[in-house]
């Protein structure tokens, strides 16, 4: 009986934030403000900044105002930001258990992708097409106005096609002594 009436308390907050706009206006803004005021205080902080925080936090401030201001004209934010988070922790457990794996056989992961110009870079494309693809997965696509065009299968086959042989290209160059363009001879 306890069970049921925690279960039930929990749902009505739930409901009861969702009505006030928790989850429409006041979550959006504070994610903004923190985002916004991280990345200023990144990029223009630091100890002989360009900026007082006092103007970062205003600028950030004002940004979030007006991402409130859009996210009420916009309700599809909350969707969009439920399915985000939700498709990034499968993301995240899924590479963490993938990593916990590796490293139950003894597989040293650092090795492979940090330590190599190659494997950094490697490493990079799979955050980003994982990113990516949790983004347009989330429904990020109708956030964003994109062309009829970039919507062909067409394309993407091309976007494709060009990566995987910039791939190549990239690692047969890198290569000492490659037959690639741009790899560097080995002196005698």
């Amino acid at each position: 009986m306890a069970v049921v009436l925690a279960q039930f308390a929990f749902e009505q907050i739930i409901y009861n934030m969702e009505q006030m706009g928790f989850f429409r206006f006041l979550f959006p803004f504070l994610l903004t403000l923190g985002i916004i005021y991280g990345l200023l205080e990144w990029a223009l902080g630091g100890e002989k900044g360009r900026f007082p925080k006092s103007v970062n936090a205003l600028i950030s401030l004002i940004i979030s105002f007006f991402v409130m201001l859009w996210a009420s004209a916009n309700p599809g934010i909350v969707s969009f930001l439920m399915n985000i988070s939700g498709y990034w922790f499968i993301a995240g457990s899924g590479i963490l258990f993938i990593l916990i794996l590796l490293a139950l056989v003894g597989v040293k992961t650092e090795e492979y992708f940090l330590q190599s110009q190659w494997g950094k870079w490697a490493f990079i494309l799979v955050i980003v097409a994982i990113g990516a693809a949790i983004f347009f997965g989330a429904g990020g696509s109708s956030l964003v106005r994109m062309p009829a065009a970039a919507y062909s299968s067409q394309l993407w086959t091309i976007v494709f096609f060009v990566v995987i042989l910039a791939l190549v290209l990239f690692i047969l160059g890198s290569e000492k002594g490659g037959g690639g363009g741009g790899g560097q001879k080995e002196k005698p």
